[in-house]
């Protein structure tokens, strides 16, 4: 029997030990990093995208600000900016919470 990749995220809970959440994705990510300050992930591809997924809210957001693929993202400690970096490049986002 085969195991094919998915193109997910998945969250897992160490006390329940079975996956909690599975949130699907457009492309494999390349990178990810997790809002300290809200239920908001920010993923990054290959394909010069940035999606942010908001996880309370069932949302998702498209950026297409790279002209490479997005091989770091990360978050301030306060959640209100996000670093993006690609080959040459390095974006400070803004980030409204609702």
């Amino acid at each position: 029997m085969g195991f094919g990749l998915q193109k997910e995220v998945l969250f897992y809970s160490l006390l329940q030990k079975q996956v909690v959440e599975k949130i699907p994705l457009p492309y494999f990510a390349t990178s990810l990093s997790l809002s300290p300050a809200a239920c908001v992930l920010a993923v990054g591809f290959n394909e010069h995208l940035l999606r942010l997924i908001d996880r309370t809210a069932k949302t998702e957001q498209d950026y297409a600000g790279h002209d490479d693929a997005v091989g770091l993202c990360r978050f301030t400690p306060s959640g209100r900016r996000l670093f993006t970096a690609s080959f040459n490049e390095i974006l400070v986002w803004e980030v409204q919470s609702r």
